[in-house]
C-alpha cells in the first residue's frame, strides 16, 4: 500500500511555526515538517517568498522572523531602572511592530560599567512579544551619550515616558536648581548598583513650551551643530556661471511652499504642447555644492535628513546653503537640476530629460494663493497662464493616480501654531488644498522620472520602496474588522486600492484610516527595487528635495555621472545599501523626535484643560489599558486597566479587551475620557472613561 505524502506547508504555517522557533536552518525546518523528495524546492522557493515580503531574515543558513530579536543581538543602552537594570534597544530594528525593550539584568563583568549611550552586544530570551530579559556578552562602543532629564525634588527623572526612573544627582549640580529644570547629565552608576546623574549643563525650565523641542532634539542624539570645517567650506560657495548648463532663466518658474518656509528647493513651469503639456521642475543642485567625501558630505550623510520642529529646523545643511545659495529664493540666478518631462492629453508620462540649469524663480507663491487662484478667486499678476496650465496639468496627473489606484488613507496632520514666546496659541488640522495636492504629483512625477531614466542606464539607484502589508497584518485587520462588524472583502494579497475602497465605504467609522495605517508596511530606502505599494508604482525614487534628504543627493549624484553632466557625479565606491540603512533609520529617528515634540506641544496645551471632558476613540487596545485619541488635537493617551470598572479579558488575536458576557472595548470606538493629568515633560496623558 502506498503511503500518502504528507501534505506541503502553507505560508501561514510557516510563519506560525517559525513564530515558536528561532533561528532555524532549512534542514530542520524540513525535518519538523516532514517534507521529502521535490518538497525542497517547495520550501526553498516558499522561503525565499517570505524573504522577499520582509517578514523574513536570514543569518548565514538559518532563519528567524524579522520582528524577532535573535538571541545575540547588538543594542544600545538608553536608560537605567531604579533597581540598577539596563534597559536598551536593538542597534537594528526594522519591523513595523513597536521596537522591543530589552532589560539587561546581568551586565557586572564588563569594565567599566556600562551606560546609557554604549552599545553593547547581549545574549537574550523573551519575555513577552514586546520585552526581552538579557546578559551582557561584551561592550561593542563607549558613546559617551548624555541624556536630558528634569530635576524634581532633589532628583533627576527621565523625559521617557517609558521609563519612570530617578538618578541620584552628584555634588557638581548647581545650587540654584528648581523642580521642573531640564539638564544635560550623563550617567554612571554607584558601588550600590543605583545610577548616578553627572552635571553637564542646565538646558531651561520644563515650564517653557520651547521646552518640548529642546527634549526632543536631546533626548533622541540629534546634532544641533555643524563642524567648523563644514562651515568653512559652506562660507566659500557661490552660484557657477552658465558654462556647461542651459541657460532657463526666462522661464517662469515660481516657487509653491507653506508660508512659513525658509528652504526652497524646487520650482515649476508647465507650458501647453499639443493635447499635452511639457512640465519642468527644477531642483538644486545640492551635487554640485555638496561633494562626496567632503566635511559637508559627510555632516549631511551623518544626519541623513532635516528634522521638522513646530519652532524651529534642524536642517541637513548649513543654513548658508539651505537657506542660501541652494535655496531658489525668487529674482536671483540658482544652479539647477532640471527635469523636463512630456505628459500627453491622458496625464501619462511620455518621455524625459535631465539638464544641469541656470534657472530664476519669477515668484515666491503659498499654497493659499495658488487655491486662491485654482477657485477663480484671486489673480497672480503676471502668471495666469502659467497657474491655469498648472491646474490643468494636475487634474490629468490626478486622473492617472486615481486609474492606478494608489493607497488613500488621508490620515489628518496637526498644526501647532506657536506665540513668540512659545506658547502654544492653538492645535489644529492642517489643511489640505488641491495646490498640496499639484505640486505632490509633479514632484511625484519627477521622481518617477528619475528613477526610470536611471535604470535604462543601468545607474546605479536609491529607490524609496514601500512593500506590500505582511500577510500577518492583513489578518490582523481582518479580525480587528470583523469584532467591528465591517464586513470586508480584501483578498490575501490586497491591492493598495483595496484599502481606499474599504475607507471609502466605511467613511463613518472613527479610527479607521488610523487602522489602515498600522496595517502597512514601512517606506524606506533601498538599492532594491521592490516598488512602491502606496503609490502603485513599480518605479520610484527620491530626486526633489535635496536640501532636507540625503538620499536626493544620491539621485542627483546616479544622474550626473549617467548622463555625463559634470562634477558632482556619484563615485564607484559609494556603498548604497549601508548608506540606505542608515538614512532610513535617521528618517525614522527624525519623525520620531518630530512626533515627540507634538506630543509635549500638546500636553503643555492640554494641561490647562484638566478636569474636562473629551470626546474620543480607541486607537490601542493593550493588557495593560486602552489608548484613547482625540480627534480635535491629534492627541493620545492612556485609561489604565485599573480605571475600569470590573474584570476584563485581553484578546490579543481581535486586540480586546473584553468583560464575560458584558462590555467589550475595541480600536475605533468611541468613548467620552475625563482628563485626569497631562505631562508637557513626557508628553503623557492619563484619563478616565466616562
Amino acid at each position: 500500500m502506498t503511503r500518502r505524502a504528507q501534505p506541503l506547508p502553507t505560508m501561514q504555517e510557516v510563519l506560525d511555526y517559525l513564530q515558536n522557533h528561532e533561528n532555524l536552518s532549512k534542514r530542520q525546518i524540513s525535518r519538523d515538517f516532514h517534507i521529502k523528495g521535490d518538497g525542497h524546492i517547495y520550501l526553498k522557493q516558499l522561503l525565499k517568498e517570505i524573504e522577499r515580503k520582509g517578514l523574513l531574515v536570514r543569518q548565514g543558513r538559518r532563519y528567524a522572523l524579522k520582528d524577532r530579536l535573535p538571541s545575540h543581538t547588538d543594542v544600545v543602552v538608553v536608560g537605567i531602572d531604579q533597581d540598577g537594570c539596563l534597559l536598551a534597544r536593538p542597534v537594528q530594528w526594522t519591523a513595523d511592530s513597536p521596537e522591543p525593550t530589552i532589560f539587561i539584568t546581568r551586565y557586572q563583568r564588563l569594565h567599566p560599567t556600562p551606560t546609557i549611550g554604549d552599545m553593547l552586544a547581549v545574549k537574550i530570551q523573551p519575555t513577552s512579544k514586546t520585552t526581552y530579559e538579557g546578559e551582557a556578552v561584551r561592550a561593542i562602543s563607549a558613546q559617551g551619550s548624555q541624556m536630558v532629564g528634569v530635576w524634581f525634588k532633589g532628583r533627576v527623572l527621565s523625559v521617557d515616558r517609558r521609563f519612570q526612573q530617578a538618578f541620584i544627582p552628584d555634588g557638581a549640580f548647581p545650587p540654584d536648581m528648581k523642580d521642573n529644570d531640564l539638564v544635560e547629565v550623563s550617567v554612571s552608576q554607584s558601588k550600590s548598583a543605583r545610577p548616578v546623574a553627572h552635571f553637564v549643563r542646565k538646558l531651561g525650565t520644563g515650564k517653557d513650551a520651547f521646552a518640548s523641542s529642546i527634549i526632543s532634539i536631546y533626548a533622541h542624539h540629534l546634532p544641533t551643530d555643524f563642524s567648523q570645517a563644514a562651515l568653512k567650506e559652506a562660507k566659500k560657495l557661490k552660484t557657477p556661471n552658465i558654462k556647461g548648463r542651459e541657460d532657463l532663466r526666462e522661464l517662469p518658474f515660481v516657487t509653491v511652499d507653506d508660508a512659513t518656509a525658509r528652504d526652497f528647493d524646487d520650482a515649476v513651469y508647465v507650458q501647453k504642447q499639443g493635447k499635452g503639456f511639457r512640465v519642468y521642475v527644477a531642483i538644486a543642485d545640492v551635487a554640485y555644492f555638496v561633494r562626496e567625501g567632503s566635511a559637508l558630505d559627510k555632516e549631511a550623510l551623518a544626519r541623513g535628513n532635516s528634522t521638522y520642529f513646530p519652532d524651529r529646523v534642524l536642517p541637513m545643511l548649513p543654513p548658508m546653503l539651505s537657506n542660501g545659495v541652494c535655496s531658489l529664493n525668487p529674482g536671483e540666478d540658482k544652479a539647477c537640476l532640471v527635469a523636463q518631462m512630456d505628459v500627453d492629453a491622458s496625464g501619462l508620462l511620455c518621455k524625459s530629460r535631465f539638464v544641469r540649469a541656470l534657472i530664476r524663480s519669477h515668484a515666491r507663491l503659498t499654497y493659499e494663493e495658488v487655491q486662491a487662484a485654482f477657485d477663480g478667486k484671486r489673480k497672480i499678476a503676471g502668471l495666469e497662464e502659467e497657474i491655469a496650465c498648472l491646474h490643468s496639468v494636475y487634474h490629468l496627473l490626478a486622473q492617472q493616480r486615481a486609474q492606478r489606484g494608489v493607497l488613500e488613507l488621508d490620515v489628518p496632520e496637526y498644526q501647532v501654531d506657536l506665540t513668540d514666546k512659545g506658547q502654544v496659541r492653538s492645535i489644529t488640522q492642517r489643511r489640505r488644498y488641491d495646490s498640496h495636492k499639484m505640486i505632490e504629483e509633479l514632484m511625484i512625477l519627477a521622481n518617477v522620472s528619475a528613477a526610470r531614466i536611471l535604470e535604462s542606464k543601468q545607474a546605479p539607484v536609491m529607490y524609496r520602496v514601500h512593500d506590500e502589508p505582511s500577510l500577518e497584518k492583513v489578518e490582523q485587520l481582518k479580525n480587528y474588522l470583523r469584532d467591528m462588524g465591517i464586513k470586508t472583502r480584501l483578498s490575501a494579497r490586497p491591492k493598495a486600492e483595496e484599502f481606499t475602497q474599504l475607507l471609502e465605504q466605511h467613511k463613518g467609522v472613527c479610527g479607521l484610516a488610523n487602522m489602515l495605517l498600522r496595517s502597512q508596511s514601512q517606506a524606506k530606502y533601498s538599492p532594491e527595487n521592490i516598488g512602491h505599494f502606496g503609490l502603485a508604482l513599480s518605479q520610484y525614487a527620491h530626486f526633489t528635495s535635496p536640501i532636507r534628504r540625503y538620499a536626493d543627493i544620491l539621485v542627483h549624484r546616479a544622474l550626473i555621472r549617467a548622463l555625463k553632466l559634470g562634477e558632482g557625479g556619484l563615485s564607484e565606491t559609494t556603498d548604497f545599501e549601508q548608506i540606505g540603512e542608515h538614512i532610513s533609520s535617521t528618517e525614522r529617528n527624525s519623525a520620531q523626535a518630530e512626533q515627540d515634540a507634538i506630543d509635549r506641544y500638546v500636553a503643555y496645551f492640554l494641561a490647562q484643560k484638566t478636569g474636562q471632558i473629551f470626546d474620543g476613540v480607541i486607537s490601542s487596545v493593550t493588557p495593560f489599558g486602552l489608548f484613547v485619541s482625540l480627534p480635535k488635537y491629534g492627541a493620545d493617551g492612556l485609561i489604565p486597566l485599573s480605571h475600569l470598572a470590573g474584570r476584563f479579558e485581553y484578546n490579543e488575536k481581535t486586540q480586546t479587551l473584553r468583560q464575560r458576557n458584558r462590555r467589550v472595548y475595541h480600536i475605533g470606538q468611541k468613548v467620552q475620557v475625563l482628563l485626569k493629568e497631562s505631562n508637557p515633560i513626557n508628553g503623557g496623558l492619563l484619563f478616565d472613561l466616562i
